[in-house]
């Protein structure tokens, strides 16, 4: 234990200089999420559209062979026992 009283012990602690903290600016972490944020909302509707667009091509070409099968009469009515 030691022999000074705490009032100079306290006094001693405060004689060392303390550097004030800055404060933290908020906004440019902010200007960064919102950028990000954006960015990413903006892939996902140029991806969306992208494949979109890609099912369509996709349905457009099939629609002819699937109209042509359904106008041709199926070889699996002809099998016996068929319903």
């Amino acid at each position: 234990m030691r022999d000074e009283p705490l009032d100079e012990a306290d006094d001693e602690a405060d004689e060392e200089p303390t550097r004030p903290r800055a404060a933290i600016n908020p906004w440019p972490l902010l200007a960064v999420l919102v950028v990000a944020i954006l960015s990413w909302f903006g892939y996902q509707a140029w991806h969306l559209q992208r494949e979109h667009r890609s099912l369509v091509q996709i349905r457009a070409s099939s629609e002819a062979p699937v109209d042509q099968a359904r106008g041709q009469p199926s070889s699996c009515r002809s099998w016996p026992g068929a319903a």
